[in-house]
Order: structure tokens, then C-alpha cells, then sequence
């Protein structure tokens, strides 16, 4: 019998997906029906349903497997990390270049991201990376 793990309440965890989808694994394996694995891990009948598909197609392993949600960054991991030092140096030493006159503004950032690297953030998007690295 599995361990049980208690739901996640209200925010995305890998860890806690990870644990409920082999405990799905393996009720699957035992012969549960998607509804039963659902009352059991306290998930929603579609979503167990997804998995017993993905279950009876791949195997275990494809339960291991969770795509982040949401849309993906428009910027690599290397360019994010290229970005945030950019930030994290005064913009003194880029005023020249971008005309940034008085710190990193939410519009500033954005005008420099679409200079630098030709992608055009909402200036909403642009304040958010500011508040997460400053």
C-alpha cells in the first residue's frame, strides 16, 4: 500500500506531483480505476484519467515525467542568467549605450531587453523580473 502523501494546497510542487504520480503508478498496477486512484490521492477524476492513459501507454516511467505549466520563457537559461547580472550591475556603466538615465525602471529594462536581445516584454513582465532580482 502506498504512503499517502497530503495534497498540495495551492501551490505548484514537483516534489508533491512527483510522489502522487507513482503512488498512481502504482495503484494503476494494482488494478485501480482512475476514480479510485483519484479519492485516494485527492485529485481531480480527469487528472487521474490523463495519467491511467499515459499509465497504460508507457508504463511507469511516464508517470514520473511533469511538464512545468504555463508559458515558457521567450529568453534561454542563459540569457536569463545573462540578464539578471545585468541587473544586479548599476546601469551607470550601460546609460551610455541604452540611455538609461536613473536606475532600472520596468521600461527601461524592457526597452533594453528588446535592444539587447530583440524580445518584447510587457513592462508588467519587466517589473516582475526587477522586484524577483533586486
Amino acid at each position: 500500500m502506498p504512503d499517502l502523501a497530503a495534497p498540495v494546497t495551492g501551490k505548484r510542487d514537483l516534489p508533491g506531483f512527483r510522489s502522487w504520480r507513482r503512488q498512481a503508478a502504482e495503484l494503476f498496477s494494482q488494478g485501480a480505476s482512475p476514480a479510485t486512484v483519484a479519492a485516494r490521492l485527492g485529485i481531480s477524476a480527469q487528472s487521474a484519467g490523463r495519467w491511467r492513459e499515459n499509465f497504460e501507454q508507457e508504463g511507469p516511467a511516464a508517470l514520473g515525467q511533469w511538464v512545468k505549466p504555463g508559458r515558457p520563457f521567450r529568453l534561454s537559461p542563459r540569457r536569463l542568467r545573462e540578464l539578471r547580472e545585468i541587473i544586479a550591475r548599476r546601469p551607470s556603466r550601460l546609460s551610455r549605450i541604452h540611455r538609461i538615465r536613473s536606475g532600472w525602471t520596468p521600461k527601461a529594462l524592457r526597452e533594453f531587453i528588446r535592444h539587447r536581445y530583440g524580445i518584447d516584454y510587457h513592462v508588467t513582465h519587466c517589473w516582475r523580473l526587477l522586484t524577483k532580482w533586486s
